[in-house]
């Protein structure tokens, strides 16, 4: 004999959703993450957790090998490497993330309205963006620190602007297919505005590749600073970024070779998470990606 209860059916319920259960078994996209966390950490912490002031010199351990005290050794003043290490985080991790932002910022309006509106405003908007496109990052970067005048701000302003061309040619491919969609043509019947429709339906669909491209570029974008600063066009001293670290090695590198190293590996390991980090958006972000 059945007993009838108002209680409604258990439903199974995952324990963990698929995208986050996807995310946590793969071991490069939880190593990416993992390793991108703890430098940001560090970088932000750094200035109460240095062991040493990255700045100040020390004339009696010059260019010293790694010891007790000093674990990765010190620079060509004494500096600690460890210190300075952790002080050119932050720098090198702000340009990167701050001229990503800003070619985002820059190129995801172009792209729409240059999709969008079609006619000669996507005409003239493309020719622009084939133009900027065609110069060499680093050469044009620098030509603008070289106006301007060398510093962090000018290196990542100048990297923001030639960023941008490729998600305004990214977001505006993508508007094309979305403006031709049918929920599109509805919203148009209904009266929406052109500012509505690019809003609520035509960014939402259009975003996804440039939230990819922003992951996969801002390795790029780190190595595209540490070449400016390395150049002497980046970050100026007394202040320090990896870049600005390999370029004071190189000098030293017959009498201290090991130098190089450190700030060599960090740039490496952060260039590889924040590949890491892209391509885990880009398989989270597809919707026809296995993620069971």
């Amino acid at each position: 004999m059945s007993v009838l209860t108002n209680e409604p059916p258990a439903v199974k319920k995952d324990r963990v959703p698929t995208k986050f259960g996807w995310l946590i078994r793969q071991p490069k996209a939880v190593l990416s993450v993992t390793f991108l966390t703890v430098l940001i950490v560090i970088a932000i912490l750094a200035p109460w957790i240095m062991p040493y002031d990255p700045i100040a010199p020390n004339f009696g351990a010059l260019l010293q090998p790694p010891m007790p005290g000093h674990w990765l050794g010190t620079d060509d003043l004494g500096r600690d490497v460890v210190s300075r290490l952790m002080a050119g985080a932050g720098p090198s991790l702000l340009s990167a993330f701050a001229s990503v932002g800003l070619a985002v910022v820059l190129g995801v309006p172009f792209g729409l309205l240059a999709g969008f509106m079609g006619g000669w405003t996507d005409t003239i908007i493309s020719r622009v963006l084939d133009a900027m496109l065609s110069f060499p990052t680093i050469l044009f970067a620098v030509g603008i620190a070289g106006i301007l005048g060398p510093s962090m701000t000018t290196g990542l302003v100048a990297l923001g602007v030639l960023f941008a061309p490729q998600f305004a040619r990214l977001v505006r491919a993508r508007t094309l297919v979305v403006r031709r969609e049918l929920f599109v043509d509805a919203s148009r019947a209904f009266g929406a505005s052109n500012l509505r429709i690019i809003m609520r339906h035509i960014l939402p669909n259009a975003i996804q590749s440039a939230i990819v491209h922003a992951g996969l570029l801002l390795a790029i974008a780190l190595l595209a600073e540490s070449s400016l600063s390395f150049l002497g066009f980046g970050v100026q001293p007394p202040g320090t970024s990896w870049g600005a670290m390999l370029a004071r090695a190189y000098a030293y590198m017959e009498v201290n070779p090991f130098l190089m190293f450190p700030p060599g590996i960090a740039i490496l390991l952060t260039a590889l998470s924040f590949n890491g980090l892209g391509e885990t958006l880009r398989v989270l972000l597809d919707p026809q990606s296995p993620k069971a």
